[in-house]
């Protein structure tokens, strides 16, 4: 006897056009396949409203009436090479691995959507926003995002993650609209040092690029005046010396390491900044930081970190 046709077997259950699921699914398993794509994108539920993504109908009709073969809508398409996508990765490309701890471990849809249309990850998504409308629609599409995701795992919806983005928008000088996204950034996550932290970092590094080193010193003393040192401390100017540093810029970034030492001589980490930039400028010898790290030790015969710094200058050549 001759297998039955995959038309004959959407014939038995009643289906249309059927393409990419099994002709001889089940009504329940089908029922349960179109719920699991609809969580996995987030659409609703509500009177099959996100039925209406892929398939031909409308709310002021029953759904009797959709025309549920219909291939008039892109979407369907797409869900079509979407779904044939997953079953080649679990049937051909897990099933192929050697020595997997889970055999049954399969991916789907909710793998990479996890609950939103756009799998993309934030950075790709805000990137995709900032190139067609500028910061004005980060600053919109952000905060959207932030309450309707924060904490279910959707994207990376931490400080950091709109902080890069600022900071990348200040590499090329375009410091109104990172400050922009930095105060939405602060908005988002009120209360949270490290986002304060980010807006003053971009407010001295402002003053360095467009006055030097002696002007970014001045608005960071400014600001110690009226910012907590959980926002602001130490690490605001080390950072930026640093960045400095790195740009072949090492005497604006000695003036800079310099502030942060007399700011805060009790820290080690001002400390070792000012005097491996020294060292690497050339301003100081081996055997002068050698002598340095010496010298912090006496004060602070238990210092880890000072002595490992101390063991590696006395090794290196």
């Amino acid at each position: 006897m001759a297998a039955p046709s995959a038309t004959a077997g959407q014939e038995a259950n009643g289906y249309e056009n059927l393409q990419a699921l099994p002709a001889d699914i089940s009504r329940d398993d089908l029922g349960d396949t179109m719920l699991s794509f609809l969580r996995a994108l987030g659409l609703p539920r509500r009177a099959g409203e996100g039925c209406l993504h892929c398939h031909v109908g409308s709310l002021d009709v029953p759904r009797s009436q959709w025309e549920w073969s219909s291939d008039e809508k892109p979407n369907k398409a797409i869900a079509r090479r979407m779904i044939r996508m997953v079953q080649d990765i679990n049937e051909e490309h897990l099933a192929g691995l050697a020595h997997r701890d889970w055999p049954e471990l399969q991916v789907g849809c909710v793998t990479c959507h996890a609950g939103r249309l756009d799998p993309r990850p934030i950075e790709d998504v805000l990137g995709s926003a900032l190139e067609r409308g500028g910061v004005d629609s980060v600053a919109v599409l952000y905060p959207v995002l932030h309450e309707r995701y924060y904490g279910a795992g959707v994207y990376d919806l931490r400080v950091g993650t709109l902080a890069s983005m600022a900071s990348e928008l200040a590499e090329e000088g375009r410091y109104e609209d990172a400050l922009r996204l930095s105060d939405v950034n602060e908005t988002a996550h009120a209360g949270d040092p490290s986002a304060r932290r980010i807006t003053l970092a971009l407010t001295v590094q402002r003053a360095l690029d467009a006055s030097g080193p002696e002007a970014a010193v001045q608005v960071f003393q400014q600001l110690r005046e009226t910012e907590p040192d959980e926002a602001l401390g130490y690490s605001v100017l080390d950072g930026i010396g640093w960045r400095t540093y790195r740009i072949d810029r090492q005497a604006d970034a000695l003036v800079l390491f310099r502030a942060n030492r007399e700011a805060y001589p009790d820290l080690y980490f001002t400390f070792e900044s000012l005097a491996e930039a020294r060292h690497g400028a050339g301003e100081i010898s081996r055997e002068e930081i050698i002598a340095a790290y010496e010298g912090y030790l006496e004060a602070n015969p238990d210092h880890e970190m000072a002595q490992a710094q101390l063991t590696n200058h006395r090794r290196s050549n």
